[in-house]
């Protein structure tokens, strides 16, 4: 009997298999009562859970000697907030911050036009530029809604012409919309624009105080990597985080006016950018939801500028602390292993329990989803593997009712058909010879 089990699930899931396949193929209509739900979801990740919960838990469990700041602050990098100073006083910080002797300075703003009506202000941030000789600007590749490259959008070539110009766009499906922003986990290392290769913002600015490192970086040639998040710059008032803050950061009034050791910025990767109108203020503008949410379900109030995630890459690109992405092939085989096995105990019971299978199927699916998700969340957590499990999740999560479809419909369905096609044996007629 277990032969049969054994044999019965194996074609069972090829069937789930073929089904998935068909789901695909079918257009589904879009159900406005089901979309926020769905939307919700599609922003889901389980390896979140590694920074909301498992980190979270080891930053503020020190009962059973674990360390307050387990993962230690980056030293190597220093924020500084813009606020809303302008071109003249965002010059006057480059000036400030120059005389430190910074490895480099990252201006994660973009100086789009002239200001006609004031050019002095221009003159300032443009000389300031010039001077330091070590500045790296923000750039933006613009796209329609339909994903489509519309160009570059850089700053006025009385700044830009004076500094190195990187681009800063990461991988969400957001639009200027806030409520429409999605979890930014990915960045784009190149892009060639116009014929010309270029490098994301972080890795040009991490190349400044270790080039080796941002090398062998690239050498990993993926098109697209993922964000290994060190922290944030501790709790706001408007969300809570955790407490440690991982990042440096000044307020640009005390850089203006020079209360500061010098040796903050010496020989430090310093990046000015916005992050809030002061520190700690409630603001919308250039601020993103990461893994860091502590609501990483249903969302309700984005968690981390956009300077931040910068400084984020930069620590993983100087650390080594790279996310490796699971081969497709062991995607696959990982799936097939997990329906296979998922198949064998739920057509088990199917048989042995028809009566109670409803329940059962429920619990078994259950355990078995719980597993699966300890395992991506320990690798990821433990070794930076991260395995994007859609496959087996799905297989696993129609595998309790395409094995009772499987067993009172298909499987009746592919004998009798069988035995019509098969050919039918002519009787053997015999003949008394005595009469």
């Amino acid at each position: 009997m277990f032969k049969d089990v054994l044999r019965n699930s194996f074609f069972c899931t090829l069937f789930i298999f073929f089904m998935m396949w068909v789901f695909s193929i079918i257009p589904m209509p879009e159900l406005e009562i089901i979309d926020p739900i769905g939307n919700t979801l599609a922003d889901f990740d389980v390896t979140d859970i590694a920074y909301t919960k498992i980190k979270g838990y080891k930053l503020h469990d020190n009962k059973n000697g674990v360390e307050i700041n387990e993962e230690k602050a980056d030293t190597n990098i220093v924020i500084v907030n813009v606020g809303e100073k302008n071109r003249a006083e965002i010059g006057m910080l480059i000036n400030r911050i120059t005389d430190c002797n910074p490895k480099a300075i990252g201006v994660d703003v973009i100086f789009k036009h002239p200001k006609t009506e004031s050019p002095v202000v221009d003159t300032i941030l443009s000389e300031a530029i010039k001077r330091s000789g070590k500045v790296i600007l923000a750039t933006k590749f613009a796209y329609d809604k339909d994903g489509n490259e519309q160009g570059m959008v850089k700053s006025y070539n009385l700044f830009s012409d004076y500094a190195q110009n990187s681009y800063v766009n990461v991988v969400t499906d957001g639009t200027d919309s806030i409520a429409r922003y999605k979890t930014c986990r990915e960045f784009y290392p190149k892009h060639t624009f116009k014929g010309k290769d270029m490098n994301f913002f972080a890795i040009d600015l991490a190349a400044k105080l270790s080039p080796e490192k941002a090398k062998e970086f690239l050498k990993r040639n993926n098109p697209t990597e993922v964000i290994n998040y060190l922290g944030n710059l501790g709790s706001y008032g408007f969300v809570h985080l955790n407490d440690v803050a991982k990042f440096q950061s000044i307020e640009h009034d005390a850089v203006l006016a020079m209360q500061f050791d010098p040796s903050l910025f010496k020989d430090k990767i310093v990046l000015l950018g916005f992050l809030g109108r002061t520190i700690g203020d409630q603001d919308l503008e250039d601020i993103f939801y990461t893994p860091l949410n502590p609501e990483y379900v249903g969302k309700s109030y984005p968690d981390m500028f956009g300077v931040v995630i910068h400084a984020n890459i930069i620590n993983m690109i100087l650390n080594e602390t790279y996310i490796d992405p699971v081969p497709t092939w062991i995607k696959v085989v990982f799936g097939i292993i997990v329906a296979y096995f998922s198949v064998v105990l739920l057509y088990t019971a199917f048989l042995a329990y028809p009566l109670m299978y409803g329940t059962l199927s429920k619990i078994i699916q259950f355990v078995l989803w719980i597993s699966v998700l300890f395992v991506i969340v320990g690798v990821f957590y433990k070794y930076r593997i991260k395995y994007d499990a859609d496959l087996a999740v799905v297989a696993l999560l129609l595998a309790g009712d395409m094995v009772e479809i499987y067993h009172e419909i298909v499987l009746p369905t592919v004998i009798k058909v069988y035995r019509l096609l098969k050919p039918q044996k002519e009787p053997v007629v015999t003949v008394n010879e005595n009469n």
